[in-house]
């Protein structure tokens, strides 16, 4: 089951300039408030982005009476908690991220470095990297041999994961197709813009199904800061066990550290299902 929370005003509202919602949304289990199931995310609504949610918020298995998250009358209870960010806040920085993004697609003569990535330049702003990204404003500082170079190259890198990560850097959401999130929170993580990352792996968690979860989860074991995600990685592959292609699990079987978890999380969820159909 998904839900996802709608901002009707969304395509008429630019990008950078609709409301930043952090949202709880909660389904309710009548028999055991313990039980309720509940995630939080953060949003700007705009017209590139008209809704935000989860794709799986819970099993269609599970909405059962006899699991609790239906009442006997059949109604399912969802509760939403809203808080908007704060008011002066909103109306500054839309015109700030403007401007930023505005000197990134048009740098003209103001950039003073310029990225080489996969046969791509991009220039920017030694200023906003700076101030912006710890990683660049420690290799500015080091006084190494590439702190002052006019151009820098960045090896093995995607350039639409680098295209991507700059905008996040100069203001924007961090958005992107599914088949980058993966390189754009690799290059998050080295640049070390972790509320970048972590919203790059909200997504991942939250769109991963029964074709990309053997390479998601392989990708992110053992991978710093992504034991949350794995979590999650976790139960997603708990309810798509039975959609899984053979290759796929071959790959699993060959991390028995992971695969040991992912049968656990199996059994778990299995149970869970007997125990709520009765």
């Amino acid at each position: 089951m998904s839900l996802f929370l709608d901002y009707p005003a969304a395509p008429q509202t630019p990008v950078n300039q609709g409301p930043r919602y952090i949202f709880k949304l909660s389904i309710r289990n009548h028999k055991n408030p313990l039980q309720d199931f509940t995630k939080v995310s953060t949003n700007t609504f705009s017209q590139e982005q008209v809704d935000w949610g989860f794709s799986q918020m819970i099993a269609l298995v599970d909405a059962t009476k006899g699991s609790g998250y239906l009442r006997d009358d059949g109604a399912m209870v969802i509760c939403l908690e809203l808080k908007q960010d704060d008011v002066s806040q909103a109306l500054i920085l839309p015109g700030l991220v403007r401007n930023f993004l505005a000197l990134l697609d048009s740098p003209g003569a103001t950039s003073d470095l310029t990225l080489l990535a996969g046969g791509r330049s991009f220039p920017v702003h030694r200023l906003i990297l700076a101030a912006r990204c710890p990683y660049f404003k420690t290799l500015f500082e080091s006084g190494f041999g590439d702190s002052g170079a006019r151009e820098l190259e960045l090896p093995d890198v995607d350039p639409h994961a680098v295209a991507i990560t700059l905008r996040c850097i100069y203001g924007d959401e961090p958005a992107c197709p599914q088949r980058l999130l993966i390189p754009a929170a690799e290059l998050a993580d080295l640049w070390l813009l972790t509320d970048v990352r972590d919203a790059l792996y909200e997504r991942i968690a939250a769109t991963a199904n029964s074709a990309t979860i053997a390479r998601d989860l392989l990708w992110a074991e053992g991978r710093s800061g992504t034991e949350a995600l794995v979590g999650q990685l976790e139960e997603v592959f708990a309810s798509l066990a039975d959609e899984m292609k053979q290759e796929d699990m071959a790959a699993l079987e060959a991390k028995p550290p992971l695969m040991t978890r992912l049968l656990v999380a199996v059994a778990q969820d299995r149970g869970n299902k007997r125990r709520h159909t009765g």
